[in-house]
């Protein structure tokens, strides 16, 4: 550019950026009304485009067709497509715009970028060669570049860019053209693999070109001068491409400043020291020449910074103190994070209030994306030694925002950010933060996200070995000391010193970090006393009323979420030897082992260690990607606890609580270890241990545990010499204790006492556990010495069951668990092929009379009053067993008799109870979770038959809360993997479909704009049946007949439709009628047939004509049609094809 042009261009800026400034302002207010109401969970840029605004969706649809004419598009390169969703043109004939021809695009910086691996330097080499030469070219150039960067296929021309004055009036008009168009996809947001490098190489252009230019050009006062015109001109634009575009190459030029700017600063304090101390010196040793040449260096880079500062302060002022107010919360964002790289690279200039206060006052931004923003780049900041010694005031003021983000931000991100930056905080400075608010981020390790649990634990190791670690460390090595002294005793009455013979023994850091780690939880959970008198070890009791705490489930939650967040910070967690070690040591008061105070626990840390304990066996034998790592692990904690195990069983007999952890160890471990290391001693040492617990103690948990250990130990074959006589005689001693129990006692009639239903229910609980893990239906069929059989006991509990004493639900509940695995056990003895003439008969009976039982629950006769949750109990017992005796199981055609079916009149009574229930109001959340789950395993299983799901999907219609979706999504599932390959089953599943779409489709949908979100909400979760269908299945063979869907969904959709619009008396009636495309529309999606398109165009096609309909394009009531009959000629147009309503054959 000619030298006379520099003055005017440096005030460009603000000349053209005043011909926006109202237009940019009213565009503000209307966006912000729209932002107010959006919100953002995730951190990255992607996702904080998808959801500023709703019409980002929309970025895909090209311009308009009367705006960009067909002969302004170009064909498509072999590079990439031109003219697609981030390229935009205007239809302008204008001469100060022209558009960017595909061979220029060839041969441009802009094509260039697109590569994976540009020459970056060989690209700035040839535009710095260019400026040299003819500077008005090379600028118009880079402007053009600029320009194209944001998706516009525009250029300023030569005389445009050269005249003040035509380049406002070019501006003004580019935008104005650019403004009527929709806002698309641009190339520095596109997620389009054409532009996977474009924005970092972009940046890393510009850095480029100011290294490049930063010894002479830099200074010329015409680059710098006509960019900073440029882009802060652009960045005013209403127009978000533009806006966006240059707001980021401007951030990141500044950011090159920046860093020129330090080094330049650093060299100015080097050499204004180099001159001071030469000008101090005194005759001879000054040297004039010398300090002339440093006043000359001294003044030249001193001109550099006063340039380079200036930049940065026009740049700030015009562009970054506007835009980190956009509406956009991406630009927001950019804007933050570039001032978290000034703050670094340049804290000379930038590090102070007034800067700092910019990341303050997005930390209230309504969008998550800045705010998670500003807490990163002010947790970068201060990781600065010499930038965060200067944020204490900043801090201070604003760390009750911080606090209330790490407490209560509605993005989860954010949270952990603020969280993390509260440490930083706490690490360096710990006054800065109040007790009040340590407190209450401290108990974030209750929260339920692991997350948040996983940000904050650094937090609580660092308490813990402050507090609690280093000062026990220090008391041990103290007590250890003076034992090593030596000690005093008597002697005839006389004091003798006896010396000491060894060295002091280390300190047993890992038995340290295991008590301060459980003081620190000891202090968190409420309840618990710490009385150190002993346990009685002969109460059978539950537990010892000071360890209730321990059973709460809020609390061993917990005890196992901090064990899993501090598992990566505290290296002493995986040490399991050393804690079962530390755990075998007596902590009893009266112990004279040694004298060490600090590794003494009190009953609640011991409690709670060996809460610690399970959960670190259970995280180091977890399921990892290494399989065999995590088997080797698992053998060799199985090798230590073969010998471990039993001693903390034996120590802690008795104990409920703590027997519940210790008895869940077994099923870690792996079995083989005992026969490789031939120790089958030890095997039926702990199987016995375990025997004698089930039979003994009384908590239900405890029995539930213990069952499954003793089932894992049981399970291998190889050890069953040994196993069986235990399990054998622990079979007869539980029938015993039942019959112990009931005798006496009119099952039927009796009034139980409180300890007579505690000693019945006990016992058949013994029994459910034991008959869950193996057959003893011999044994129970047994009558010894006249009495009754185990059997005929539970058949008089199931018959109690129906008079409903709210005190024995549990009782109940057992019973009829009992009964059914007893048909289950009988089940498979038929089945693998026993003799069959008596287990035949003892089947049938048993299931014809727990049937009769169960039909008889769920009726609810007049004299049968059982519990609510007994009769849903009933309803799912006879839901498997219909399912346990269906065609599938019984293959042999002697047992065939055994087959049966659910009847008609039995759905229907199923269907009955399941309304009564769901719209009971004192069925619980839970209980309907439950009941619908039972109710989706009998469709599944086709117990029921598919057009009774109805029900479960209008409760999905009617609730949408989270105990209906799950057994909908299960149902859902689970349909997808009976569609494939098979039309019987998908007519059935889409007539299903189709009659709760218009059941919902009739109950909500009206005039409202919102009113079909329930029903597409529907069909969303319908389609997904098709989709999960189709990805498991690549050959088209056995993916989901697609004609079945086209004719069930479409075609009786389509007829159900058009004759609610023929029905329409006005025309409100007529819109709200066609509104069932859009629920077609996501079913069209699923059609990828020509052939099946063709059908249902011209099913279609009849329909109307029959109706007497026309569809009007321009009718907003016909909207849905037009929409759904474009997605459905969706794969017409992929293969070259479109459908022709005149032709009459099909």
């Amino acid at each position: 550019m000619p030298s006379n042009t520099n003055a005017r261009r440096t005030g460009r800026g603000k000349a053209v950026s005043g011909r926006f400034l109202n237009q940019e302002t009213r565009k503000r207010h209307q966006d912000e009304q729209r932002s107010s109401t959006m919100e953002s969970d995730q951190e990255d840029e992607e996702d904080q485009l998808s959801s500023d605004s709703d019409s980002d969706s929309e970025f895909k649809i090209p311009a308009s067709p009367k705006r960009v004419p067909s002969k302004q598009k170009k064909q498509p390169s072999k590079r990439r497509r031109f003219g697609d969703a981030s390229e935009v043109t205007v239809d302008s004939s204008s001469q100060l715009l022209e558009q960017v021809s595909e061979l220029e695009e060839r041969s441009g910086l802009y094509d260039n970028i697109l590569e994976a691996r540009p020459d970056m330097d060989a690209f700035v080499k040839d535009w710095v060669q260019q400026y040299t030469q003819d500077q008005s070219s090379a600028l118009q150039d880079l402007i053009n570049f600029v320009i194209r960067c944001t998706g516009c296929r525009m250029a300023v021309t030569k005389d445009a860019f050269e005249s003040e004055d035509l380049t406002v009036d070019a501006l003004q008009e580019l935008q104005e053209e650019l403004a009527k168009l929709e806002v698309h996809e641009y190339p520095i947001t596109s997620k389009a693999a054409v532009h996977k490098h474009f924005k970092p190489n972009l940046v890393r252009f510009f850095q480029v070109l100011i290294e490049s230019c930063q010894h002479d050009i830099l200074y010329d006062e015409t680059l710098i001068s006509t960019l900073q015109s440029w882009l802060i001109t652009m960045s005013s634009s209403v127009y978000r491409p533009f806006r966006h575009t240059s707001t980021v190459i401007a951030l990141k030029i500044m950011t090159s400043l920046c860093q020129l700017a330090d080094n330049v600063h650093k060299e100015l304090s080097t050499m204004t020291r180099q001159f001071r101390a030469e000008e101090n010196k005194r005759g001879g040793a000054r040297n004039s020449n010398k300090l002339q040449l440093l006043r000359k260096r001294l003044q030249a880079v001193s001109q550099k910074q006063h340039a380079l500062v200036e930049h940065i302060q026009d740049f700030f002022a015009s562009l970054f103190a506007h835009r980190v107010r956009d509406v956009e919360s991406v630009i927001r964002s950019e804007c933050l994070r570039e001032l978290g790289q000034w703050l670094v690279v340049f804290p000379s200039h930038f590090a102070d209030n007034d800067h700092f206060r910019y990341l303050g006052w997005s930390l209230n931004d309504p969008m998550a994306g800045p705010r998670s923003e500003s807490l990163k780049m002010i947790s970068k900041v201060f990781k600065v030694e010499t930038v965060g010694n200067r944020m204490e005031s900043f801090l201070t003021r604003f760390m009750d925002r911080l606090v209330e983000m790490a407490m209560y931000d509605v993005d989860l991100n954010t949270r952990v950010h603020a969280i993390v930056l509260c440490h930083q905080i706490f690490e360096q400075h710990p006054g800065w933060i109040s007790p009040e608010h340590q407190a209450s981020l401290v108990s974030l390790l209750q929260s339920a996200q692991p997350r948040i649990r996983k940000a904050i634990a650094p937090w609580i190791k660092t308490s813990i070995e402050k507090d609690l670690f280093l000062p026990s460390v220090e008391q041990v090595e103290g007590a250890l000391s003076t034992l090593s002294v030596g000690s005093t005793t008597n002697v005839g009455g006389h004091a003798l010193r006896t010396p000491a013979t060894h060295a002091s023994p280390a300190v047993k850091r890992p038995w340290v970090a295991f008590k301060s780690i459980a003081a620190y939880l000891a202090s968190r959970i409420d309840g618990g006393d710490d009385d150190e008198s002993a346990m009685d070890d002969d109460n059978d009791n539950d537990t010892d009323a000071r360890d209730q705490w321990a059973l709460n489930p809020k609390n061993t939650a917990l005890i196992f979420n901090s064990v899993d967040a501090l598992w990566s910070h505290v290296h002493h967690l995986p040490d399991y030897q050393a804690l079962a070690d530390f755990l075998t040591r007596d902590h009893s008061n009266d112990s004279n082992s040694d004298a060490i105070d600090a590794y003494q626990l009190t009953e609640k840390e011991e409690t709670i260690l060996v809460h610690v304990f399970t959960e670190c066996l259970r995280l180091l034998t977890k399921k990892k990607k290494d399989e065999a790592q995590v088997e080797i692990q698992r053998n060799d904690i199985s090798n230590h606890l073969v010998q471990s195990l039993p001693k903390l069983l034996s120590k802690y007999r008795g104990d409920t609580c703590r027997l519940i952890q210790l008895v869940q160890v077994p099923p870690l471990m792996n079995v083989n270890v005992y026969l490789e290391m031939r120790i089958e001693d030890s095997y039926k040492e702990l199987l016995q241990q375990l025997c004698v617990i089930y039979t003994t103690m009384t908590h239900p948990e405890l029995l539930k545990q213990c069952a499954l250990a003793i089932q894992h130990l049981t399970k291998t074959t190889f050890m069953s010499d040994v196993s069986q006589p235990i399990i054998n005689e622990l079979q007869f001693e539980v029938i015993g204790q039942l019959r112990d129990a009931c005798q006496g006692k009119d099952l039927y009639t009796a009034r139980f006492s409180r300890d007579d239903t505690h000693a019945v229910t006990i016992a058949v609980k013994r029994l459910d556990h034991l008959i869950g893990m193996a057959d003893i239906c011999d044994t129970m069929d047994n009558e010894l010495q006249g009495a009754s059989s185990a059997t005929a006991m539970i058949h008089s509990l199931v018959d109690r069951a129906s008079l409903g004493y709210e005190d024995e639900a549990d009782l109940a509940r057992s019973s009829f668990a009992i009964s059914f695995h007893y048909l289950v056990w009988r089940t498979s003895q038929v089945v693998d092929g026993e003799p069959i003439d008596n287990t035949v008969k003892l089947l049938t009976d048993q299931r014809d009379w727990l049937m009769e039982k169960c039909l008889e629950f769920v009726k609810q006769a007049a004299d049968v009053t059982p519990l609510p949750e007994i009769r849903r109990l009933a309803f799912g017992i006879l839901v498997d067993i219909y399912s346990l005796f269906s065609e599938h199981v019984f293959t042999a055609s002697e047992l065939k008799s055994l087959c049966m079916t659910c009847p008609h009149a039995t759905q229907s009574d199923f269907v009955l109870f399941v309304k009564h229930e769901v719209n009971d109001d004192e069925c619980t959340s839970e209980a309907r979770a439950d009941l619908l789950i039972t109710y989706a395993r009998a469709l599944m299983s086709g117990v029921l038959a598919m057009e009774q799901g109805t029900l479960l999907f209008d409760q999905w219609d009617e609730h949408t809360t989270d105990d209906v979706k799950i057994p909908v999504k299960a149902l859902v599932e689970e349909l997808s993997t009976a569609l494939p390959g098979n039309p019987t089953t998908t007519e059935l599943v889409c007539r299903l479909y189709l009659e709760v779409l218009q059941k919902s489709f009739a109950t909500h949908v009206n005039a409202g704009p919102r009113s079909m979100d329930k029903t597409l909400a529907l069909t969303r979760l319908m389609c997904s049946t098709f989709k999960l269908a189709d990805e498991k299945h690549q050959q088209d063979a056995l993916k989901v007949p697609q004609t079945v869907v086209a004719d069930r969904i479409h075609a009786d959709g389509i007829d159900y439709c058009l004759q609610r619009a023929a029905d329409a008396s006005t025309e409100e009636d007529l819109a709200i009628a066609l509104k069932f495309f859009r629920s077609l529309s996501l079913f069209a999606k699923l059609i990828t047939r020509v052939r099946d398109v063709g059908k249902i165009r011209k099913h279609m096609q009849l329909c109307l004509e029959q109706h007497h309909l026309t569809p009007s394009e321009g009718d907003k009531a016909w909207k849905s049609y037009y929409e759904y009959i474009k997605v459905l000629d969706e794969p017409l147009k992929q293969q070259g094809y479109r459908y022709d309503a005149t032709r009459t054959d099909a």
